[in-house]
This record gives C-alpha cells, sequence and structure tokens, in this order.
C-alpha cells in the first residue's frame, strides 16, 4: 500500500508556487529566502518524481501491443513565458 499520508500533487505545486512568489517579492531575509529555496528544490524533486511515476503507469496501461507511446511535453511552452 502507498504512503497515505502523501501530499496530494497540486498541493506540492501550490506549495512551490507560494515558494516562488514570495522570493519574487524580495522582503525576506538572505537566511529565509535560502530555507524557502531549499525547500523549493525539494517540492521540484518530489514533483519530478511523482511525473515520473504517472508516465511510467500511463505507459503501462498503453502497453497493450500499440505503437502508442507517452511524448515528452515540449519545454517551448515553459520557455516562451520566461
Amino acid at each position: 500500500m502507498e504512503n497515505e499520508k502523501e501530499v496530494p500533487f497540486e498541493v506540492v505545486l501550490q506549495s512551490l508556487e507560494g515558494i516562488v512568489t514570495q522570493l519574487e517579492k524580495g522582503d525576506v531575509s538572505l537566511e529565509d529566502s535560502l530555507k524557502a529555496y531549499e525547500k523549493g528544490v525539494q517540492l521540484v524533486r518530489e514533483a519530478e518524481k511523482r511525473l515520473e511515476g504517472m508516465e511510467m503507469r500511463i505507459e503501462e496501461l498503453l502497453s497493450d501491443g500499440t505503437k502508442t507511446q507517452v511524448k515528452p511535453q515540449s519545454s517551448e511552452r515553459s520557455d516562451a513565458s520566461v
């Protein structure tokens, strides 16, 4: 059985967005900024791990002998918003 106390993926993303907002404002001390950044890195790693797991599950569901594959999401969209 998976960890029943696992935080939903959407909550991880919301937490990460909150940290980004806090850091962008720039109204926190250097020490607090570093702590927030460290937490953000942990959240990014957790989100990536979960996405990889979800992708594997989708691939398993699609592995019925057809040639359908899960294509990685293009990075163009994230680059365009910067």
